[in-house]
């Protein structure tokens, strides 16, 4: 897979945009929040549409909102809310578990994936392992199905966990970066 990410200027347009890709693993980098302002309401409109996993990897899923997001497209939120299938992921290796175990075909939202991969509890070594194993199971699914993956770009500067997030994003076909477009309009105010 080449490695040049298709930068875009927003949400939504990086949202329909990679819907109509292939392979498909969009990346949203953000500097504080891990997305999921974004992601909620597109698990909301998936789900509308036919089934969406989700794979939680740092405690961010909200059901209610995604409920109340569900609910201003239809008023049949029963059949909605039977096409998510939510998994939470509290260790990386749970993580790399929850990919491994997720089937090929319908698109997966991933809220904060590196969020657990700086435990100090995993040895540096072994967590750019796991990442790599992510990255190959994220790269099985795209094959088949739309996955966007939210991360937090505040995870080391240096040392040797500071390539993590650089692996996800030569893996990624689109990329969404926040810092990006900070940049961008900082730069046309003056």
């Amino acid at each position: 897979m080449d490695n040049q990410n298709a930068r875009l200027a927003g949400g939504e347009g990086f949202r329909y945009d990679l819907l109509r890709r292939q392979p498909r693993f969009g990346l949203l980098v953000r500097t504080q929040s891990p997305g999921e302002a974004e992601l909620l309401p597109a698990v909301a409109e998936l789900a509308v549409l036919g089934p969406v996993q989700v794979l939680d990897a740092g405690n961010h899923f909200d059901a209610i909102k995604v409920a109340y997001a569900i609910r201003h497209i239809t008023p049949d939120l029963k059949t909605a809310s039977e096409n998510l299938q939510i998994v939470r992921a509290f260790t990386c290796i749970e993580v790399v578990k929850g990919l491994q175990q997720t089937p090929a075909g319908a698109p997966l939202i991933i809220l904060d994936l590196l969020a657990t991969f700086y435990d100090e509890a995993v040895s540096d070594k072994r967590s750019a392992l796991l990442v790599e194993q992510c990255v190959t199971q994220i790269r099985r699914l795209a094959a088949a199905a739309p996955v966007v993956a939210s991360v937090r770009d505040d995870g080391p500067t240096s040392g040797p966990r500071s390539n993590l997030l650089q692996l996800v994003r030569q893996a990624a076909d689109l990329v969404d970066e926040e810092s990006l477009r900070l940049t961008q309009a900082q730069t046309r105010m003056f």
